[in-house]
């Protein structure tokens, strides 16, 4: 099957992609330093019509390394993300082991690589980038 993946706002798509399993993302799209998602993300940003934008994004397209990229191209990015291995130590044990033991509203921030990270406790821990 195929997976298109788009860039929208107010319900309206400006720009998509498409890739499979058999074929995987088009190769025009490929960015050297991003994964194959971030490089996907990083196509749609730039086919915006202009600059000085910020993107939201889901947790599963967010990294340090493509929020680098998109800072460079002269876009804004934010969104929640997973705990994964560019966050720093403790913002992944806080999401692992205590989930519910913080305070409501508590926020924990790092800067990591000139990236915010953020936790903050809601009904669990959050992150975000």
């Amino acid at each position: 099957g195929y997976k298109i993946y788009g860039i929208a706002d107010h319900g309206y798509i400006y720009n998509w992609i498409w890739s499979s399993r058999a074929k995987g993302l088009q190769a025009l799209f490929k960015h050297p330093q991003l994964t194959p998602t971030g490089s996907l993300v990083r196509s749609l940003v730039l086919s915006l019509p202009r600059q000085r934008l910020a993107v939201y994004l889901d947790n599963y397209f967010t990294s340090i390394p493509l929020f680098q990229e998109l800072r460079k191209c002269g876009y804004g990015a934010v969104g929640t993300t997973r705990p994964h291995s560019q966050l720093p130590t403790n913002f992944k044990v806080l999401k692992t082991r205590y989930a519910n033991a913080l305070a409501w509203n508590t926020l924990i921030a790092k800067v990591v690589e000139n990236t915010l990270c953020l936790a903050w406790q809601d009904n669990n821990i959050v992150l975000a980038l």
